[in-house]
């Protein structure tokens, strides 16, 4: 968790705001933002969610930036028919 704010603050000039970041909510908001995009290339995408729904403390504005490069990624390079799939691992333990 310090190394994301740390990386954050090296990476920008701005103030970060370090709040607990549910992951599971945050994710499924952001592939439903992607979900036209997918279906236009038809690719699947889905996310699997497993476990606790685990938090991190993050700037909510940097480790959104995170995952929709990521999934963004996964869809440029993904061909078409393709899947692109988010699985995610609760931490029971926190």
């Amino acid at each position: 968790m310090y190394f994301l704010h740390h990386l954050a603050q090296q990476a920008t000039a701005v103030s970060t705001l370090v709040v607990r970041v549910g992951i599971r909510e945050m994710v499924a908001d952001i592939t439903q933002e992607f979900q036209l995009a997918a279906e236009r290339k038809s690719v699947s995408l889905v996310v699997e969610m497993h476990g606790q729904n685990s938090a991190v403390y993050a700037d909510i504005r940097l480790i959104e930036r995170v995952f929709e490069n990521l999934i963004e990624n996964g869809l440029r390079h993904t061909p078409e028919n393709g899947r692109v799939t988010i699985s995610l691992d609760g931490d029971a333990q926190g």
